[in-house]
């Protein structure tokens, strides 16, 4: 779908690129999904946005039905009235937990808003070795780890890069729920918090669990009734 935007006198391009990288990836790990890609510009062209913005993309995104919605930003304050806007809609919000872990400041391993909002799937990552990655928060706070590094995609053009963060962890997250709510148009969030634990993986060397995401649908199929 054709992206929009809510940030006055600009267009929705992106000429930063993290919103082409994930919606890139998005749209490669959901090639043979019919789930629709909506992309939403909440942040200006320098960079800079609002809550007001980020409220603006939230309502567009109910308004054209969205039932999930992959949130790739963080930091900023705690925003409760963005959390009402998708959870009233019962729209499954999933979100970056953020990258400050590594600057090793005061709460750096801690969640970041809006993933660190109740209701909200946070989504933390890990690296190649299945190890928790450097950059990302711990246990606490965070719904679910997955692959966070060296993940190829592009932000804009043909050239394809490898990028790193919790924006792509929360990315896959997203790709994997919405094949899911593909065969269940009701899985809420409670219910995919109830899949997602039966569907761990074994952890690697004492890493965090990660999804197994072919059990994680299959469990969503055929869930009893």
């Amino acid at each position: 779908m054709p992206a929009i935007y809510t940030i006055d006198g600009e267009s929705a391009e992106d000429v930063n690129g993290l919103g082409n990288g994930v919606t890139h990836l998005l749209a490669a790990l959901l090639s043979e999904n019919r789930a629709s890609v909506l992309p939403i510009k909440v942040h200006s062209n320098n960079g800079a946005g609002s809550l007001s913005d980020i409220r603006e993309g939230f309502l567009k995104a109910v308004e054209n039905n969205a039932g999930l919605l992959a949130n790739p930003l963080g930091g900023g304050r705690q925003d409760q009235a963005s959390r009402e806007i998708l959870l009233s809609a019962g729209v499954v919000a999933v979100a970056a937990a953020g990258n400050n872990a590594k600057r090793g400041k005061g709460d750096s391993r801690k969640v970041v808003a809006l993933a660190n909002l109740s209701g909200v799937l946070a989504v933390g990552a890990v690296d190649l070795q299945g190890q928790m990655a450097d950059f990302s928060p711990g246990h606490e706070g965070v719904s679910i780890f997955l692959p966070g590094t060296d993940l190829l995609t592009s932000r804009g053009g043909t050239e394809e890069r490898k990028y790193t963060g919790t924006s792509y962890s929360a990315v896959i997250a997203s790709a994997m729920l919405a094949q899911a709510k593909s065969v269940d148009p009701d899985l809420d969030t409670e219910g995919i918090l109830k899949l997602w634990e039966q569907a761990w993986q074994s952890k690697v060397d004492g890493g965090p669990p990660i999804i197994d995401a072919k059990k994680f649908i299959a469990l969503a199929r055929f869930q009893p009734d």
